[in-house]
């Protein structure tokens, strides 16, 4: 995906958007590590979002900044990461939030992975609006 805005990886709380079964919109906050341009994210498969998710793979995440905005938008699915993913998804919540799951309860929970297929931002919006797009990761 090439160079990654930084504020993307402090971000503490990007929020995703999925659709609820009925067409109504369903947006969450949401906390997430890029990694090899990817995001991943967790939480409980009994949440709203993951059964959206499992129905319609689709998502937006953005940060919450409207000024200095990062809109990436693209495909889900719930990966099992392999040990060495794991811990390197360990490792970087731990650097981000100041904790982690062990890298083992990857096994148990798996994790959703969202590959972008296009990126929006801005810091002084109409002047510097970007857009890439990526083809559909096969």
């Amino acid at each position: 995906m090439g160079r990654r805005p930084r504020a993307v990886d402090r971000c503490d709380a990007l929020l995703a958007g999925d659709g609820e079964g009925d067409g109504r919109p369903h947006v969450v906050p949401l906390d997430g590590i890029w990694l090899d341009d990817e995001w991943y994210f967790g939480g409980s498969a009994e949440t709203v979002k993951h059964r959206n998710l499992k129905a319609n793979p689709t998502a937006v995440v953005h940060l919450e900044n409207a000024e200095h905005a990062v809109i990436v938008e693209g495909r889900c699915e719930h990966v099992v990461p392999d040990d060495q993913l794991a811990g390197r998804l360990s490792e970087l919540s731990k650097s981000k939030y100041g904790y982690g799951p062990d890298p083992a309860s990857y096994a148990d929970t798996g994790v959703w992975r969202l590959r972008p297929e296009r990126v929006l931002g801005w810091q002084r919006f109409p002047r510097d609006a970007t857009r890439f797009v990526f083809g559909p990761v096969a």
